[in-house]
């Protein structure tokens, strides 16, 4: 994935449309904003009140509070209607455009008189419903109320134009995260299907030399070979795999391997009788004593001399592959070594390593360390 693709992709997660599907316009449906609404509006109003119980000298007495309710209800239920429906879809749709900051500040002023306005007529239009004018008291109350509106509406805009920022950048980040992870995911699928080539070809031409000379051993060959490319295509497609499942695969590979090289190999197993219950990255442990058996001395026909040894210490695994030899820059820069380094580096992070050293003078150890694995 390159970076104007990304690029693209993350402007288009917050368009109006997305931004709307995950701010959704129903009003039940985003609990902060309904909280938000309720209190805000309901303060405003017990505010508002106490001005008009001020404004005509009537005490706070709890049936002046109950005679007053009908005009409670009108005050918050147009002021939530108003808001909803007029100040927050154009708030939301300020908020994604890529418009100057003061073409969008004149937009978001010309909103807030609309809503004032709105609101205003429908308190004269309750009003004269009243009364059958609109004078009088309610008028002055109307009057009153578009003259408190338009710091009320303001401060209201205020607020959920900070929401609205604080939501955009939770979804930016998740967004991000989105991102990551299908592109970790991506190069996950693209580094498990990663079997050393040069294998499957010496492999192949080694089966070719061996059709000829034993069908028996061709037939075992191929059987060995068909299990490594089933487990390469179909069960590295998890994230574990058994650490006695890997360990048969590694034997197939010493099997074929046997049959190319012009010198025997001998492995020294220690491995812990949990092994069907140990959980490990698949083709890692396949990859280490890959390298191994590749880099081991030719230069006399000695045996090729392995030892693996796998263990726990607290919540991690040690996987060590040792073999005779003094340690090249080549085995280091081995695909299958490469491979494995990526495939850990996405699953664990900094809580696995892979690394390749002279324990001494005549052994070369690779080890891996990595956390343990819940079963796959």
């Amino acid at each position: 994935m390159n970076r104007s693709s990304t690029t693209a992709t993350s402007l288009q997660s917050i368009s109006p449309q997305n931004f709307r599907r995950k701010s959704p316009e129903g009003f039940f449906a985003d609990y902060p904003y309904v909280i938000f609404q309720l209190i805000f509006w309901s303060s405003w109003t017990f505010v508002f009140l106490m001005s008009i119980f001020q404004a005509f000298n009537i005490e706070p007495k709890l049936a002046n509070w109950f005679s007053s309710i009908d005009d409670a209800i009108l005050i918050i239920s147009s002021a939530i209607l108003v808001s909803h429906f007029l100040l927050r879809p154009l708030s939301i749709q300020l908020m994604v455009r890529s418009w100057h900051p003061l073409l969008k500040l004149f937009y978001l002023a010309l909103g807030i008189n609309l809503s004032v306005l709105t609101c205003y007529l429908m308190g004269n239009v309750y009003s004269f419903l009243l009364s059958g004018k609109a004078g009088g008291d309610s008028a002055l109350i109307s009057n009153m109320i578009f003259v408190g509106e338009y710091i009320t509406f303001c401060s209201w805009s205020f607020i959920y134009w900070l929401m609205l920022i604080v939501q955009q950048r939770k979804l930016e980040r998740e967004h991000d995260r989105e991102l990551q992870e299908m592109l970790q995911q991506s190069q996950l699928d693209e580094l498990k299907h990663q079997l050393n080539p040069r294998f499957i070809f010496s492999t192949l031409a080694a089966l070719n030399v061996m059709i000829d000379k034993d069908q028996h051993i061709a037939r075992d060959m191929v059987s060995e070979l068909a299990s490594i490319l089933r487990y390469s295509l179909y069960e590295s497609e998890k994230n574990g795999s058994t650490l006695a499942r890997e360990i048969e695969i590694v034997k197939d590979y010493l099997s074929l391997e046997s049959h190319q090289q012009a010198r025997p190999i001998k492995i020294l197993w220690s491995i812990p009788e949990t092994s069907d219950d140990i959980y490990i990255v698949p083709l890692s442990l396949l990859s280490l004593v890959q390298n191994a058996v590749n880099h081991s001395p030719r230069e006399n026909n000695d045996s090729i001399n392995l030892k693996v040894v796998v263990r726990s210490e607290e919540d991690k695994y040690l996987i060590d592959v040792e073999n005779s030899g003094v340690l090249v820059e080549a085995a280091s820069n081995d695909e299958g070594i490469l491979n494995t380094q990526q495939r850990l580096a996405l699953l664990f992070g900094e809580d696995a390593n892979l690394s390749i050293r002279q324990k001494d003078a005549n052994t070369v150890l690779a080890q891996i360390i990595m956390p343990t694995m819940a079963p796959v």
